[in-house]
């Protein structure tokens, strides 16, 4: 699994968190540029992307993240890919 495919999972759960099927996301994705992704729902975010990838984030690793693709290397790095 490469960060192409970790963002295609990943926009999935923005579509169920943000409550829209046809939401696109990119690496330069940021809050700013979703509707609604206050710090409720990046909690929300953050913990359905944990329970679908099967990981635990450390508090550091959340608030260092910038993007979707800071994001995405991170779940990147709990694999180990």
């Amino acid at each position: 699994m490469d960060n192409s495919e970790i963002l295609l999972s990943i926009n999935k759960i923005f579509a169920q968190v943000f409550k829209n099927p046809d939401i696109k996301i990119n690496g330069n994705t940021t809050s700013d540029d979703v509707k609604n992704w206050d710090s409720l729902n990046n909690i929300i975010l953050v913990v359905m992307i944990e329970d679908f990838y099967k990981i635990r984030f450390d508090l550091d690793e959340v608030q260092n993240l910038k993007n979707v693709e800071d994001l995405c290397n991170c779940v990147a790095k709990h694999l180990n890919l």
